[in-house]
């Protein structure tokens, strides 16, 4: 896939829009990578990793996921692209989608859970300083307070670790945490970027 800048936004590359649109999609209709890959009859994980921008896509394979919305290649290098009503879906989708309205995304509601996390670790608590899962809650947006933060499942788990060790807690107080290294310039960029996506 060429890197051309795209005319309306000059400072996005055509991939950028290519990769958010795809999220986007499907995002909209509630699939998930799987479920896309098993309809476009790809290899195991072939879907995932260009989703994941871990393998560019060859031209038929952007064809194949526009047309399976009901779209063409050229709309998903468009930063303003429609969401396609559901009858543009190719039927087998569309019974797929309908079966999924409603359904929390788990995938999308961890990754937009952590990526909040993240740059609030970055924005309020310094190195060594310790803080408690209400505490991230209070800056949280209100349809993810009443997700569990499990730090030992996210990729900040080598930045945060018990203030102290789990069985030392008094009973009746809450889990404190610390946090014991910065976070990079590069975890932050990818955390807003994806909130930056799932936004869109």
């Amino acid at each position: 896939m060429t890197m051309k800048t795209n005319r309306k936004f000059k400072n996005v590359p055509d991939e950028i829009v290519f990769y958010t649109n795809l999220e986007k999609l499907r995002k909209h209709f509630r699939l998930n990578k799987t479920i896309i890959g098993n309809f476009l009859k790809w290899s195991t994980l072939k879907y995932a990793r260009i989703h994941n921008r871990k393998q560019k896509p060859i031209l038929d394979d952007i064809i194949e996921i526009a047309n399976m919305y009901g779209l063409r290649a050229t709309d998903l290098m468009n930063p303003d692209m429609p969401v396609p009503k559901l009858y543009m879906l190719q039927s087998g989708l569309q019974k797929i989608a309908v079966s999924r309205e409603g359904k929390p995304d788990k995938g999308y509601v961890r990754s937009d859970l952590i990526s909040h996390v993240t740059i609030i670790l970055s924005e309020h608590i310094p190195v060594q300083g310790t803080f408690t899962n209400n505490q991230i809650r209070e800056h949280l947006p209100k349809h993810l307070k009443k997700y569990p933060i499990e730090w030992k499942k996210t990729r900040l788990k080598f930045h945060v670790e018990p203030a102290l060790p789990e069985g030392r807690v008094l009973r009746g107080s809450t889990q404190t945490y610390k946090l014991i290294q910065e976070i990079s310039e590069e975890i932050l960029k990818k955390a807003k970027d994806s909130i930056s996506v799932h936004q869109s």
